[in-house]
């Protein structure tokens, strides 16, 4: 045991002795002298440490060990919180995922369903039923309210538009026309003069009588039938008795 040194009221021991105080080893307590973490003084290559300094210094490394420590726990802690959190969230979306998946397919099978029994209705009342019959049956499949639609449509996720009824029945009645010789239909979108001289191969004259109705007339031959313009969609041919010719 070596004596100890006095340095003013301070009193300090070898490292050796003083590495007995504290849970550290003399290496460690020498590497703190040299640093100058703790009061300590060299004498002839020995280092010599207050003993009260040292112990203070291992109270505070304690302390901070401790809340680091606390800190560690305490982010981990929050870690799996919010990988919980984020589990759940996933098993949410992956439930609601598959939930409206079930309802698309339960809905596109239902659209299936209904036309393919709106096939076989029409397919058996043509087979087994007059005009009226297949008529009323069209009238029920494109005039269905739209509550039916809406009732179906009911999901945001997978909007339907509701059908709406067109009427398609064209007449076309012009008692003005001579149709002794024949009459030339032409489509609707044919509104203009050119429109219908494109449809000739001879140079011809356009003469409008009305919106849908005119003469035509071959410059060369001075012959004219007459022409009417009906819808593209529908096609309605009054019944003539003479031949459809062109010039």
């Amino acid at each position: 045991m070596s004596a100890p040194v006095r340095l003013g009221k301070a009193q300090l021991i070898s490292v050796k002795e003083a590495a007995e105080f504290v849970p550290y080893s003399r290496d460690y307590v020498a590497r703190l002298a040299r640093e100058g973490k703790v009061i300590a003084v060299q004498i002839d290559r020995q280092w010599y440490v207050e003993v009260i300094s040292l112990q203070n210094f291992f109270a505070h490394a304690s302390i901070e060990e401790s809340v680091r420590k606390r800190h560690l726990s305490l982010k981990r802690k929050h870690d799996l919180e919010v990988k919980e959190v984020y589990q759940s969230q996933l098993s949410a979306i992956a439930v609601k995922h598959r939930r409206v998946t079930r309802s698309a397919f339960l809905q596109t099978c239902f659209i299936l369903l209904c036309g393919f029994s709106a096939g076989l209705s029409f397919i058996a009342a043509n087979e087994w039923g007059d005009a009226a019959h297949v008529q009323s049956l069209a009238q029920f499949f494109l005039l269905a309210p739209a509550a039916q639609t809406a009732s179906v449509a009911g999901s945001a996720a997978y909007p339907f538009t509701t059908l709406q009824a067109v009427d398609t029945h064209v007449s076309v009645t012009d008692e003005a026309l001579d149709m002794s010789r024949g009459i030339v239909v032409l489509p609707q979108h044919a509104t203009s003069s050119d429109a219908v001289e494109d449809f000739f191969s001879d140079p011809v004259t356009v003469n409008m009588i009305s919106t849908t109705t005119g003469e035509i007339r071959n410059t060369v031959s001075n012959e004219s039938v007459p022409f009417v313009k009906i819808p593209d969609h529908t096609v309605v041919v009054p019944e003539v008795t003479g031949n459809v010719g062109t010039p």
